[in-house]
C-alpha cells in the first residue's frame, strides 16, 4: 500500500535529483569567505617579515656593540691610563690645557722681552763702538792739523795801541792809511787794520808797496828794496802790507781751538771706555765661563787699550 507523497517529499526529491544545482546555489557564499583567508594570509607574511628586519637590525646593533667593546678593551690593554671621560674630569683637563697655553703665551713675552733687552744692549754697545771709533779718529785728525798749525810760520800780532813815534824827525810823519801825522807809524794805523784793504788803497793811489811813499809800484830803485819785513823777515813789501800778523792770529786762534777740542775728546774717550764697560759687564751679565762673552771680553780690552 503506497504511502501518499506530501510536499515536503517532493522538496527533497527535487534537491536529490539536481545536486548540482544546489551547489551552484551555495557557490557565491564560497566565494565571499576566500578573500578574507587571502588578506589574513598577507599580514602573516608582512608581520614575518617586519619581525626579521627588526631580528636583523638587532643583530647588527648587538655586532656593532659587541665591536665597540672588544675595541675599547684592546684600548684599555694598550692605553692603561684611564680616560677623562667624567664631566668633571673633562674641565679639570681643559682648565690644564688653559693654564698651559696662558703659561706658554706668558713665557713667549718674556722671552720676547729679554730678546728685546739684549738687541738693545747690542744696540747700544754698537753705539758706544761705533762713538769710541769715530772719537779716535777725531783724535787722529786733531793732531794732524796740530801738527800742520804748529808748523805754518808765524809772528807776534801788530801792537796797534802802541805805536806812537818817538823819534824827532818821525814828528811830522804822514799816516800811509789815515790823516794821522806824527801819532802813529803805518803799520799800526788803528783806522784802517786790515791788510787787504791797504793794498787795495796803495794801488789806487798809485804808491809803492816798498815804502808806501814815493809813486813807484815795486821799483828796485827805492830806497826800501833792500829792507827785510819786520813781521815775516823778506823782501818785496812794506811791514804794512804783509798779512802775517793776520794769519798769524787765526793761526793761533785755530791753533787753541784744535788743542781744546783734542783735550775734550781725549775726556769723551775715557767716558765712552767708562759706559762700554758698564754695559758690556755689569748690564750685559757677561760670563768669562762663555765663549761668546769671552770673545767679548777681548775686543773690549782691545778697544779699551787700543
Amino acid at each position: 500500500m503506497r504511502q501518499p507523497t506530501t510536499d515536503h517529499d517532493e522538496r527533497r526529491k527535487t534537491a536529490s535529483a539536481h545536486p548540482q544545482e544546489g551547489v551552484n546555489d551555495t557557490q557565491p557564499t564560497k566565494d565571499l569567505v576566500e578573500p578574507r583567508e587571502t588578506t589574513s594570509a598577507q599580514s602573516v607574511e608582512g608581520l614575518d617579515e617586519e619581525r626579521g628586519a627588526e631580528s636583523a637590525q638587532s643583530q647588527e646593533k648587538a655586532d656593532d656593540v659587541s665591536q665597540q667593546m672588544s675595541a675599547q678593551l684592546r684600548e684599555e690593554v694598550d692605553n692603561p691610563c684611564p680616560k677623562t671621560e667624567d664631566l668633571d674630569e673633562q674641565r679639570e683637563f681643559e682648565m690644564i690645557e688653559g693654564n698651559v697655553e696662558f703659561m706658554e703665551g706668558i713665557d713667549e713675552a718674556v722671552n720676547e722681552h729679554d730678546d728685546a733687552d739684549i738687541d738693545e744692549d747690542q744696540m747700544r754697545r754698537h753705539q758706544l763702538e761705533l762713538e769710541l771709533a769715530r772719537a779716535r779718529q777725531a783724535l787722529r785728525d786733531l793732531h794732524s792739523i796740530i801738527l800742520d798749525l804748529e808748523n805754518q810760520p808765524t809772528c807776534a800780532s801788530r801792537r796797534i795801541h802802541h805805536g806812537t813815534t818817538y823819534r824827532d824827525g818821525e814828528r811830522f810823519m804822514c799816516c800811509a792809511f789815515c790823516p794821522a801825522v806824527g801819532i802813529h807809524y803805518s803799520d799800526v794805523c788803528p783806522t784802517v787794520m786790515d791788510t787787504t784793504v791797504r793794498k787795495q788803497m796803495m794801488q789806487e793811489k798809485r804808491k809803492c808797496e816798498l815804502c808806501i811813499e814815493t809813486f813807484r809800484a815795486g821799483d828796485r830803485g827805492c830806497k826800501k828794496s833792500a829792507t827785510p819785513c819786520y813781521h815775516c823777515r823778506r823782501y818785496g813789501h812794506h811791514s804794512a802790507l804783509c798779512d802775517l800778523p793776520e794769519r798769524s792770529q787765526q793761526i793761533n786762534e785755530r791753533l787753541a781751538n784744535a788743542r781744546r777740542s783734542y783735550q775734550w775728546y781725549e775726556e769723551r774717550i775715557k767716558t765712552v771706555k767708562t759706559n762700554f764697560v758698564n754695559i758690556a759687564i755689569i748690564d750685559g751679565g757677561w760670563s768669562v765661563a762663555d765663549s761668546r762673552d769671552l770673545r767679548d771680553l777681548f775686543v773690549l780690552l782691545y778697544l779699551l787699550v787700543a
